[in-house]
């Protein structure tokens, strides 16, 4: 083959190549952050059959539950200060921010060991899983390492520091996988320790990332911590409740099937849902962190409306793939894939993909809420989540009998109308007429 002809395919390539880039900056950064974090995803996926082999559906189980109490915890934490961070326009209130957000955490950290002192043997015996009592001493270390990690990567996202972003995530994948593989003999704690690391490996080297930038000056501190804080205060009192209203609604229905079937069949469930909602989370942890740097801008301007409803329809688009997907292929190979004893996750799965749907749509762009600072408007429609949640599964479980598969089928129906009725809520508030 000639020189020239080597230049002409070259040139077709380079050519093709630039038309296949995205051409807005949105799209850019989220193919960045969500190619970044795929590798630690792929990595997660890779793990689960030999993970399945060292743990068995009980140790997911009490993985589970103890996943759920941690997250209604870290949601509270810092009672989501974390997410007004993108919002100043000044550094110094942001910076204000992450450092108030880290004082809220030591606080929660302490409460939380006193509370796991005070409370241990109510808890596990609600749960009935005798289990989880000598692995309770967890908890507080889980939230203050999640806790401080959240701060700093939403001042990454605020200094649209995707890179580091992707590059924290991927890391946490692999020191989460080896701290699975090097803890295993020790049992079920071997998980327990892995979710923790997964959450928030990382996050030292975010710090030294932005450690010239996030100073504060020392006899200003108290004061633009306590300013911060009063401005701000409508993050604490309604985004703080709505969230945990939401996760609440996202993970009491957890703990309540633990304590109604039993640990083996919440991991089941823990297993259908860590591989279905893992796309979710690539997906739209990948949208919702570009979103949120994009959003306050936009809401500036006026366009955030239309800007939420281009984006709900691409994700309506990839969630349909990637349900059918789920239900069809995936779903039929869990046996040969995680073994005999994971066969149920098969009939799990595709009880889920309405669940993920409206997850996958709504968790990313409810970051409209906090960007126009709309937070009495997310409280009610986190309110109305929880209810059109929970209320069909407490309604039907007190009028009949269900067997798990059935109160699995209900649950997951139930979120779909609930995300629905939560996006009809945010385009509300977004509309001219209300702004």
């Amino acid at each position: 083959m000639s020189y020239p002809t080597l230049e002409r395919l070259a040139a077709r390539g380079r050519a093709l190549a630039q038309r296949l880039k995205p051409q807005s900056a949105f799209s850019r950064n989220v193919l960045k952050l969500a190619g970044g974090t795929s590798g630690s995803q792929v990595i997660t996926v890779a793990a689960a059959p030999i993970l399945t082999r060292l743990y068995g559906p009980e140790s997911f189980g009490v993985l589970a539950t103890f996943v759920s109490i941690l997250s209604l915890l870290n949601e509270v934490s810092s009672l989501r200060y974390e997410l007004a961070i993108a919002v100043p326009e000044d550094d110094d209130e942001a910076i204000a921010l992450v450092w108030l957000c880290f004082l809220l955490v030591a606080i929660s950290t302490a409460l939380t060991a006193l509370g796991v002192v005070l409370l241990r043997d109510q808890l596990v015996s609600w749960l009935q899983q005798p289990a989880l009592k000598t692995l309770l001493w967890l908890l507080p270390v889980g939230v203050f390492f999640t806790g401080v990690y959240q701060p700093l990567s939403y001042w990454a996202i605020r200094c649209k520091q995707f890179g580091l972003l992707a590059q924290t995530k991927f890391r946490q994948s692999i020191f989460g996988l080896a701290t699975y593989l090097a803890a295993a003999p020790l049992g079920t704690i071997g998980l327990l320790l892995g979710q923790i690391v997964s959450q928030s490996a990382g996050f030292v080297a975010m710090f030294r990332e932005s450690e010239t930038i996030l100073l504060l000056n020392r006899r200003s501190a108290p004061f633009l911590l306590l300013k911060t804080l009063h401005r701000y205060s409508h993050f604490g009192i309604y985004t703080s409740t709505a969230g945990l209203i939401n996760m609440i609604g996202s993970q009491v229905p957890n703990l309540m099937f633990a304590s109604a079937f039993g640990a083996a069949q919440l991991g089941q469930l823990a297993l259908a849902q860590r591989l279905l909602l893992l796309p979710a989370g690539l997906i739209g942890g990948s949208v919702g962190q570009v979103f949120l740097s994009q959003a306050a801008d936009r809401s500036r301007v006026g366009t955030l409306s239309s800007f939420v409803r281009q984006a709900s329809k691409k994700l309506m688009f990839f969630g349909l793939i990637i349900a059918l997907i789920a239900s069809l292929i995936v779903a039929p190979m869990m046996p040969l894939l995680f073994g005999y004893e994971w066969s149920p996750t098969r009939w799990i799965i595709p009880l889920l993909c309405p669940l993920f749907l409206g997850q996958l749509i709504v968790s990313p762009l409810s970051m409209a809420f906090f960007a126009s600072e709309s937070t009495k408007s997310e409280l009610y429609a986190q309110t109305m989540l929880i209810g059109i949640r929970l209320l069909p599964l407490i309604i039907a479980a007190s009028l009949v009998q269900l067997n798990f598969l059935e109160a699995l089928a209900i649950y997951s129906f139930s979120n779909f109308v609930g995300y629905v009725a939560y996006l009809l809520i945010l385009l509300d508030s977004l509309s001219p007429r209300r702004s």
